[in-house]
Protein backbone atom coordinates (compact mmCIF):
# COMPACT_ATOMS: atom_id res chain seq x y z
CA UNK A 1 0.00 0.00 0.00
CA UNK A 2 1.25 3.42 -0.83
CA UNK A 3 1.02 5.71 2.12
CA UNK A 4 0.08 9.10 0.70
CA UNK A 5 1.29 11.35 3.48
CA UNK A 6 3.46 14.30 2.62
CA UNK A 7 5.10 16.08 5.52
CA UNK A 8 6.02 19.76 5.39
CA UNK A 9 9.38 20.22 7.08
CA UNK A 10 9.25 23.03 9.57
CA UNK A 11 11.05 23.89 12.78
CA UNK A 12 13.68 21.66 14.30
CA UNK A 13 16.03 19.53 12.18
CA UNK A 14 17.58 16.45 13.79
CA UNK A 15 20.27 14.26 12.20
CA UNK A 16 19.38 15.53 8.76
CA UNK A 17 15.69 14.71 9.17
CA UNK A 18 13.03 17.41 9.14
CA UNK A 19 10.60 17.42 12.04
CA UNK A 20 7.06 18.72 11.86
CA UNK A 21 3.87 18.49 9.85
CA UNK A 22 1.41 21.02 8.49
CA UNK A 23 -1.51 18.62 8.81
CA UNK A 24 -4.18 19.12 11.44
CA UNK A 25 -3.76 16.98 14.59
CA UNK A 26 -5.66 13.71 14.67
CA UNK A 27 -8.69 13.62 16.94
CA UNK A 28 -7.60 11.77 20.12
CA UNK A 29 -10.51 9.39 19.71
CA UNK A 30 -9.12 8.22 16.35
CA UNK A 31 -5.55 7.70 17.46
CA UNK A 32 -4.39 4.11 17.86
CA UNK A 33 -7.05 2.79 15.48
CA UNK A 34 -9.78 4.31 17.62
CA UNK A 35 -9.02 1.97 20.54
CA UNK A 36 -9.74 3.04 24.11
CA UNK A 37 -6.38 3.66 25.83
CA UNK A 38 -5.37 1.11 28.49
CA UNK A 39 -4.55 1.70 32.13
CA UNK A 40 -1.87 0.05 34.21
CA UNK A 41 -2.93 -3.48 33.26
CA UNK A 42 -2.12 -4.72 29.72
CA UNK A 43 -5.08 -5.02 27.36
CA UNK A 44 -5.34 -6.76 23.98
CA UNK A 45 -4.81 -4.19 21.24
CA UNK A 46 -7.00 -3.88 18.14
CA UNK A 47 -8.83 -7.20 18.42
CA UNK A 48 -10.14 -8.23 15.01
CA UNK A 49 -7.90 -5.76 13.19
CA UNK A 50 -4.38 -6.70 14.34
CA UNK A 51 -4.81 -9.16 17.22
CA UNK A 52 -7.05 -12.16 16.53
CA UNK A 53 -7.38 -11.03 12.92
CA UNK A 54 -6.06 -14.13 11.19
CA UNK A 55 -2.45 -12.93 11.11
CA UNK A 56 0.57 -14.74 12.46
CA UNK A 57 2.01 -11.70 14.16
CA UNK A 58 5.76 -11.18 14.25
CA UNK A 59 6.11 -7.85 15.99
CA UNK A 60 4.33 -4.99 17.68
CA UNK A 61 2.69 -2.07 15.87
CA UNK A 62 4.68 1.08 15.16
CA UNK A 63 2.76 4.35 14.79
CA UNK A 64 3.78 7.38 12.76
CA UNK A 65 4.44 10.53 14.83
CA UNK A 66 1.24 12.16 13.54
CA UNK A 67 -0.83 9.06 14.43
CA UNK A 68 -2.03 8.67 10.82
CA UNK A 69 -0.38 5.35 10.00
CA UNK A 70 0.58 2.12 11.75
CA UNK A 71 2.98 -0.62 10.62
CA UNK A 72 3.47 -4.17 11.88
CA UNK A 73 5.11 -7.47 10.84
CA UNK A 74 3.44 -10.78 10.06
CA UNK A 75 4.52 -14.24 8.90
CA UNK A 76 5.14 -15.05 6.04
CA UNK A 77 7.44 -12.03 6.44
CA UNK A 78 5.86 -8.80 5.26
CA UNK A 79 5.17 -5.39 6.77
CA UNK A 80 1.50 -4.44 6.80
CA UNK A 81 0.16 -0.93 7.18
CA UNK A 82 -3.10 0.93 7.58
CA UNK A 83 -3.56 4.68 7.32
CA UNK A 84 -6.09 7.24 8.47
CA UNK A 85 -7.73 9.15 5.65
CA UNK A 86 -10.82 11.37 5.84
CA UNK A 87 -11.48 10.34 9.42
CA UNK A 88 -11.46 6.59 8.74
CA UNK A 89 -8.86 3.88 9.18
CA UNK A 90 -8.40 1.91 5.96
CA UNK A 91 -7.80 -1.77 5.33
CA UNK A 92 -4.42 -3.41 5.95
CA UNK A 93 -2.15 -3.89 2.97
CA UNK A 94 1.55 -4.75 2.48
CA UNK A 95 4.07 -1.94 2.30
CA UNK A 96 5.50 -2.32 -1.23
CA UNK A 97 9.14 -3.15 -0.52
CA UNK A 98 11.30 -5.39 -2.73
CA UNK A 99 13.07 -8.50 -1.54
CA UNK A 100 12.04 -11.13 0.99
CA UNK A 101 12.02 -11.55 4.73
CA UNK A 102 10.75 -7.99 5.12
CA UNK A 103 9.91 -7.28 8.77
CA UNK A 104 10.68 -5.29 11.95
CA UNK A 105 9.57 -1.77 10.94
CA UNK A 106 10.84 1.27 12.84
CA UNK A 107 10.33 4.95 12.06
CA UNK A 108 12.60 7.94 12.40
CA UNK A 109 11.45 10.62 14.85
CA UNK A 110 9.83 12.64 12.06
CA UNK A 111 8.23 9.60 10.41
CA UNK A 112 9.93 10.27 7.08
CA UNK A 113 12.32 7.32 7.19
CA UNK A 114 11.23 3.69 7.59
CA UNK A 115 13.84 1.21 8.83
CA UNK A 116 13.38 -2.53 8.44
CA UNK A 117 15.23 -5.83 8.12
CA UNK A 118 15.17 -7.90 4.97
CA UNK A 119 16.98 -9.81 2.27
CA UNK A 120 17.38 -7.52 -0.75
CA UNK A 121 19.62 -7.41 -3.76
CA UNK A 122 22.95 -5.95 -2.75
CA UNK A 123 22.68 -7.20 0.82
CA UNK A 124 25.56 -8.82 2.69
CA UNK A 125 24.14 -11.41 5.10
CA UNK A 126 21.20 -13.66 5.84
CA UNK A 127 19.32 -10.44 6.63
CA UNK A 128 20.42 -6.82 6.73
CA UNK A 129 19.08 -3.51 7.99
CA UNK A 130 17.73 -1.09 5.40
CA UNK A 131 15.82 2.15 5.26
CA UNK A 132 13.54 3.86 2.80
CA UNK A 133 12.68 7.55 2.73
CA UNK A 134 9.21 8.95 2.21
CA UNK A 135 8.47 10.44 -1.20
CA UNK A 136 5.46 12.18 -2.70
CA UNK A 137 4.34 8.78 -4.02
CA UNK A 138 4.95 6.61 -0.93
CA UNK A 139 8.36 5.13 -0.10
CA UNK A 140 11.57 5.37 -2.10
CA UNK A 141 14.13 2.74 -3.04
CA UNK A 142 15.62 0.93 -0.01
CA UNK A 143 19.10 1.94 1.12
CA UNK A 144 21.36 -0.41 3.13
CA UNK A 145 22.44 0.81 6.56
CA UNK A 146 26.02 0.46 5.35
CA UNK A 147 28.96 -1.91 5.63
CA UNK A 148 29.70 -0.80 9.19
CA UNK A 149 26.31 -2.13 10.32
CA UNK A 150 25.52 -4.92 7.86
CA UNK A 151 27.83 -7.94 7.87
CA UNK A 152 27.82 -11.38 6.27
CA UNK A 153 25.75 -12.57 9.25
CA UNK A 154 22.33 -11.50 10.55
CA UNK A 155 21.38 -7.95 11.50
CA UNK A 156 17.80 -7.43 12.61
CA UNK A 157 15.23 -5.50 14.66
CA UNK A 158 16.31 -1.88 14.12
CA UNK A 159 15.15 0.95 16.38
CA UNK A 160 16.32 4.57 16.22
CA UNK A 161 16.58 7.55 18.53
CA UNK A 162 15.72 11.13 17.59
CA UNK A 163 19.30 11.90 16.52
CA UNK A 164 19.40 8.85 14.23
CA UNK A 165 21.35 6.54 16.54
CA UNK A 166 20.60 2.96 15.53
CA UNK A 167 20.08 0.14 18.03
CA UNK A 168 19.67 -3.37 16.64
CA UNK A 169 20.18 -7.08 17.19
CA UNK A 170 23.40 -8.47 15.76
CA UNK A 171 25.63 -11.50 16.12
CA UNK A 172 27.41 -12.24 19.39
CA UNK A 173 28.87 -15.73 19.48
CA UNK A 174 28.58 -17.97 22.51
CA UNK A 175 25.35 -16.57 24.03
CA UNK A 176 21.67 -17.34 23.64
CA UNK A 177 20.69 -17.46 19.95
CA UNK A 178 24.21 -16.03 19.30
CA UNK A 179 22.50 -12.64 19.40
CA UNK A 180 23.43 -9.37 21.08
CA UNK A 181 22.18 -5.78 21.22
CA UNK A 182 24.36 -3.21 19.44
CA UNK A 183 24.40 0.57 18.95
CA UNK A 184 25.68 2.62 16.01
CA UNK A 185 25.86 6.43 15.92
CA UNK A 186 24.75 8.50 12.92
CA UNK A 187 27.65 10.88 12.23
CA UNK A 188 28.25 12.95 9.09
CA UNK A 189 25.60 11.10 7.12
CA UNK A 190 26.77 7.55 7.89
CA UNK A 191 26.63 4.94 10.63
CA UNK A 192 29.71 4.34 12.76
CA UNK A 193 31.15 0.95 13.69
CA UNK A 194 28.57 -0.66 16.04
CA UNK A 195 29.38 -1.15 19.69
CA UNK A 196 28.08 -4.10 21.68
CA UNK A 197 26.18 -2.75 24.69
CA UNK A 198 27.62 -3.61 28.09
CA UNK A 199 27.41 -6.89 29.95
CA UNK A 200 24.55 -5.59 32.08
CA UNK A 201 22.37 -5.48 28.97
CA UNK A 202 23.87 -8.38 27.03
CA UNK A 203 24.08 -11.62 29.00
CA UNK A 204 24.68 -15.36 28.39
CA UNK A 205 20.90 -15.65 27.99
CA UNK A 206 18.80 -14.62 24.99
CA UNK A 207 18.74 -10.80 24.63
CA UNK A 208 17.14 -9.22 21.58
CA UNK A 209 14.21 -7.14 20.23
CA UNK A 210 15.51 -3.74 21.46
CA UNK A 211 13.41 -0.57 21.51
CA UNK A 212 15.15 2.74 22.28
CA UNK A 213 13.44 5.87 23.58
CA UNK A 214 13.72 8.79 21.21
CA UNK A 215 15.92 10.64 23.75
CA UNK A 216 17.82 7.42 24.61
CA UNK A 217 16.72 7.75 28.24
CA UNK A 218 15.66 4.10 28.40
CA UNK A 219 16.01 0.87 26.44
CA UNK A 220 13.42 -1.92 26.36
CA UNK A 221 14.28 -5.43 25.19
CA UNK A 222 13.27 -9.07 25.52
CA UNK A 223 15.42 -11.43 27.57
CA UNK A 224 15.31 -15.00 28.84
CA UNK A 225 17.61 -14.18 31.78
CA UNK A 226 18.57 -15.94 33.92
CA UNK A 227 17.55 -18.92 31.77
CA UNK A 228 18.90 -19.93 28.38
CA UNK A 229 15.73 -21.45 26.93
CA UNK A 230 13.37 -19.36 24.80
CA UNK A 231 11.08 -18.03 27.53
CA UNK A 232 11.29 -14.28 27.12
CA UNK A 233 10.18 -11.40 29.32
CA UNK A 234 10.41 -7.67 28.74
CA UNK A 235 13.16 -5.76 30.53
CA UNK A 236 14.01 -2.08 30.85
CA UNK A 237 17.29 -0.32 31.54
CA UNK A 238 17.66 3.43 32.10
CA UNK A 239 20.51 5.55 30.85
CA UNK A 240 22.41 7.49 33.48
CA UNK A 241 23.78 10.98 33.00
CA UNK A 242 27.27 9.55 32.44
CA UNK A 243 26.00 7.37 29.57
CA UNK A 244 26.05 4.08 31.50
CA UNK A 245 22.96 1.93 31.96
CA UNK A 246 21.15 0.76 35.07
CA UNK A 247 20.73 -2.95 35.79
CA UNK A 248 17.90 -4.23 33.56
CA UNK A 249 14.63 -4.95 35.36
CA UNK A 250 11.91 -7.42 34.38
CA UNK A 251 8.83 -5.21 33.94
CA UNK A 252 6.20 -7.98 34.10
CA UNK A 253 5.59 -7.81 37.88
CA UNK A 254 5.05 -4.05 37.64
CA UNK A 255 2.35 -4.45 35.02
CA UNK A 256 0.90 -7.61 36.62
CA UNK A 257 1.45 -9.66 33.47
CA UNK A 258 2.76 -13.21 33.87
CA UNK A 259 2.92 -14.41 30.26
CA UNK A 260 6.18 -14.35 28.26
CA UNK A 261 6.49 -11.44 25.83
CA UNK A 262 8.77 -9.89 23.24
CA UNK A 263 8.93 -7.17 20.57
CA UNK A 264 8.34 -4.03 22.66
CA UNK A 265 7.49 -0.72 20.99
CA UNK A 266 6.38 2.62 22.41
CA UNK A 267 3.87 5.08 21.02
CA UNK A 268 5.31 8.27 19.48
CA UNK A 269 4.02 10.35 22.39
CA UNK A 270 5.77 8.01 24.84
CA UNK A 271 2.54 7.17 26.67
CA UNK A 272 1.89 3.53 25.76
CA UNK A 273 3.93 0.35 25.57
CA UNK A 274 3.00 -2.28 22.97
CA UNK A 275 4.30 -5.85 23.02
CA UNK A 276 3.65 -9.28 21.55
CA UNK A 277 2.53 -12.18 23.72
CA UNK A 278 0.78 -15.44 22.87
CA UNK A 279 0.12 -14.36 19.29
CA UNK A 280 -1.59 -11.13 20.36
CA UNK A 281 -0.50 -7.52 20.72
CA UNK A 282 -1.04 -5.95 24.14
CA UNK A 283 -0.68 -2.34 25.26
CA UNK A 284 -0.33 -0.70 28.66
CA UNK A 285 0.31 2.73 30.16
CA UNK A 286 4.06 3.45 30.09
CA UNK A 287 3.85 4.89 33.60
CA UNK A 288 4.24 1.38 35.03
CA UNK A 289 7.59 1.12 33.24
CA UNK A 290 8.91 4.62 33.88
CA UNK A 291 8.23 4.26 37.60
CA UNK A 292 10.91 1.56 37.66
CA UNK A 293 13.63 4.14 37.05
CA UNK A 294 16.06 4.06 40.00
CA UNK A 295 16.11 7.31 41.94
CA UNK A 296 19.83 7.67 41.29
CA UNK A 297 19.36 7.44 37.51
CA UNK A 298 18.74 10.65 35.62
CA UNK A 299 17.74 11.40 32.06
CA UNK A 300 20.24 10.70 29.31
CA UNK A 301 22.80 13.43 28.64
CA UNK A 302 22.49 15.60 25.60
CA UNK A 303 24.06 14.13 22.47
CA UNK A 304 27.40 15.66 21.42
CA UNK A 305 26.82 18.79 19.41
CA UNK A 306 23.22 19.17 20.55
Amino acid sequence: MRVLMVFACIGLTVAGFCVGSDRAPVDPGLRYLGETPPGRTPQVFAAGRISDAGYRLHGSPVFSPDHRAVYWSVIPPVILSVSLEDGRWGAAAPVPLPGRGIQAPALSADGNRLYFQGVLEGGRGSADIWWTDRTDDGWGSPVPAGSTVNTDKLESQPTVSADGTLYFTGTQAGVGFNRGIFRSRWIDGAYTTPELLGEGINSPSIDYCPWIATDESYLLFASSRPRTEEVLYLHVTFRRADGSWTTPVNIHPAMNFSQPARSPSVSPDGRYLFFLSGGRVYWVDMAVVLELRPSAASAAPAAPGS
